[in-house]
């Protein structure tokens, strides 16, 4: 007992510093890693000056990874049945990924498990497929076994028969179901209802003008991240 709240308490800062922020550049996890064991020390909990460090942040983060990455592979692999979801985003390095979950019953409740965010460099459906393969390929080999739903946005590059990322998973998953995603239909109804509304296509082009405007200048988004801070 006492060796668990021993690993506990040393673990408790790396955690901490996972869960609450985006940001795992090194000089990152020295000030928040740090900062964290210092509140710690501050209230009375006894840590070995050895885990004092970004090195020991940096191995207990890994630690605690490999931990959830055993969990998610355990549970996918007892699951009977799974639902795939992808959906690709850029991260603050402006570099196109993709973002993969699973959906599955635990203890009677559906839940929805974060799988991996995966560098995507071809945004095709070819490319696509191959991400998603290998994410949930780290997880469990016999995936497709139990996947009975594929998420996705809608768009024509994911739901497309023959030539989609659902058209290719269903060569392997002959009983597979395309399920557009709740939120994506919300956004595209809302936008077909007010088209054709002046105001609505001027803060339409206004906020595409700014996104363009930091995504491609990397002086102009440093600018807005040190006003920001």
């Amino acid at each position: 007992m006492d060796s668990n709240k021993s690993a506990e308490r040393l673990g408790n800062p790396s955690l901490t510093f996972v869960t609450g922020t985006d940001n795992f550049r090194l000089d990152s996890i020295r000030s928040h890693g740090s900062s964290i064991t210092h509140v710690q020390t501050k209230h009375g909990v006894k840590l070995v000056q050895t885990y004092h460090n970004d090195k020991a942040c940096k191995n207990f983060i890994t630690a605690t990874v490999e931990q959830f990455d055993c969990d998610l592979s355990r549970k996918v692999t007892s699951a009977r049945f799974i639902s795939v979801m992808a959906d690709g985003a850029t991260d603050i390095g402006t570099r196109e990924v993709l973002d993969v979950y699973v959906k599955l019953l635990e203890n009677g409740k559906a839940v929805k498990i974060f799988v991996a965010l995966k560098k995507c460099p071809y945004g095709k459906t070819q490319g696509i497929t191959e991400v998603i393969t290998l994410a949930m390929d780290e997880k469990a080999r016999n995936w497709k076994d139990k996947t009975a739903c594929h998420g996705n946005d809608g768009a024509n590059v994911m739901v497309g028969q023959h030539g989609g990322v659902f058209g290719i998973l269903k060569e392997d998953i002959p009983s597979l179901i395309s399920v557009h995603c709740i939120a994506h239909n919300l956004e595209l109804g809302l936008r077909d209802t007010i088209k054709r509304i002046p105001l609505f296509q001027e803060v339409k082009e206004l906020s595409q003008g700014m996104w363009k405007y930091y995504k491609y200048s990397c002086k102009a988004l440093k600018e807005l991240k040190d006003l920001a801070e």
